[in-house]
């Protein structure tokens, strides 16, 4: 074969085996990461073709060896072959060889639903069909989680109907006992904490000023008369007015930024003011920070003990761990991992007005509050939806009928869907941090189960 040829067909074995890099390792399949991710990887691809081929000619003349065009040739195709091998080994030693479950090859799984265990957690058990629901549709959804690709890395599902735990199924070796890392769910953590310290007396209601509360900062900061406004109300929905848009990467307050500082609340305080507080959502990790600030400055304790003693204990939630806090700051806790049952808990909690097991936790004047609309979204995949005291107002339209609803959500996939007119809380957690599938909670939703609801139940 021609050597021309032979380059040729090296070089495009790099570029094909670049795609499939993405693919297989990356696992992006949305058009930004997709020419971002190939960028990369065939970047390595040239540089290695580049110094490979150097090498090789620089050994070559040490040997006193005469350097001509063809020497130059089957070098440069002998540097693309190692190359091209090189991506093909470090495919294999980084592709995701995990699955869901153990199906044996070429074998399609077939899921077969059992009713879930009674523990001592707190919850009641049922079956799907005494629930009135489909257990047909529910075997449907686990075998789509189980052999379609574009459903992988989804971690576990629950259903909670009629205040009883009716299906739960765990994949990749998750169970029933391992805490998962919940993401931005823990803003809606947040939210609750919130609302029991202002039940308690502890803060006195969501109009108070944050300039107000962090006295120790106001000679070190030029807050000016705008910033003085700023309320815990304008942090619950996320819209402070100040540069601080997660979903933005040119944001002063992008949490990626932010991160990097070492005094997290010095340096939200100091964020400029970009428009008049209450008038735009906007997207803001380190606002919902603020809020646990203020529930350790409010109450003379740490997060993790005030989350403890007022909304873990109650729960009967005892297996967590917290995960990550501020900078400097070991009393406030950022992330808390919760296990698929005591994630469920948050949603069951407020669909029975504040009340778990007879005992008022929180009030249902702050459930009423949380769950109302008080801004739209910036969240063009999820429709534009409304948002309450960071909780997600998320409704869908199935077969003519408006379905409302509101969650919990982070990123990943970690989602506790409440839907009070069917008395029903839907769990997903998942491991898809920073790809589309992370909205697949959604789609199996309006696809499956909420479609199999309206028919058992007649609703026109």
């Amino acid at each position: 074969m021609h050597i021309k040829l032979k380059i040729c067909i090296g070089f495009i074995m790099g570029v094909i085996l670049s795609i499939a890099l993405v693919y297989l390792i990356t696992d992006m399949f949305n058009t930004y990461m997709n020419i971002y991710n190939f960028a990369t990887f065939f970047m390595i691809f040239i540089i290695g073709v580049i110094v490979l081929t150097g090498t090789f000619i620089i050994v070559q003349k040490i040997k006193k060896r005469t350097i001509n065009k063809g020497v130059i040739a089957k070098t440069i195709f002998i540097s693309l072959v190692i190359m091209d091998i090189v991506l093909i080994v470090f495919g294999f030693a980084f592709y995701d060889y995990s699955t869901p479950r153990d199906v044996p090859f070429g074998k399609t799984y077939q899921n077969v639903y059992s009713m879930p265990s009674q523990l001592n957690d707190g919850w009641k058990v049922s079956s799907l069909i005494q629930e009135e629901m489909d257990t047909l549709v529910y075997n449907t959804v686990v075998n789509k989680l189980v052999n379609d690709r574009s459903y992988k890395r989804m971690h576990s599902i629950l259903i909670i109907k009629n205040g009883k735990l009716v299906a739960e199924d765990y994949f990749y070796n998750y169970d029933k006992n391992t805490p998962h890392d919940l993401r931005s769910a823990n803003k809606t953590i947040t939210s609750i904490l919130i609302g029991i310290a202002i039940d308690k007396g502890f803060i006195k209601d969501v109009n108070e000023k944050i300039y107000d509360m962090f006295p120790e900062y106001q000679s070190l900061i030029d807050w000016g008369k705008n910033k003085k406004i700023v309320s815990i109300k304008h942090l619950l929905t996320m819209n402070t007015g100040l540069d601080c848009n997660d979903w933005d990467s040119s944001s002063v307050g992008n949490e990626n930024k932010l991160y990097k500082t070492n005094d997290w609340i010095k340096a939200f305080l100091e964020l400029p003011y970009k428009e008049k507080s209450g008038s735009q959502f906007s997207y803001c990790t380190f606002g919902e920070m603020m809020l646990r600030a203020i529930i350790v400055k409010a109450t003379g304790t740490s997060l993790q003990d005030f989350a403890k003693e007022y909304l873990f204990t109650p729960l009967n939630i005892t297996n967590y761990k917290w995960t990550t806090v501020m900078p400097n700051r070991e009393d406030i806790g950022i992330r808390v991992s919760l296990t698929s049952r005591d994630f469920a808990k948050l949603g069951q909690l407020y669909l029975d007005n504040g009340i778990w097991n007879k005992n008022q936790i929180v009030s249902k004047k702050w459930i009423e509050a949380s769950v109302s609309n008080h801004t739209t979204t910036t969240e063009k995949r999820l429709g534009y939806p409304k948002y309450g005291f960071l909780w997600w107002k998320n409704y869908f339209d199935i077969k003519g009928k408006h379905v409302n609803g509101y969650q919990a959500q982070g990123n990943g996939g970690q989602l506790v869907f409440v839907f009070p007119d069917f008395d029903m809380i839907v769990v997903f957690t998942a491991g898809n941090y920073g790809n589309p599938r992370m909205i697949n909670g959604f789609n199996i939703l309006k696809e499956e189960i909420l479609p199999s609801i309206i028919n058992n139940n007649n609703i026109n």
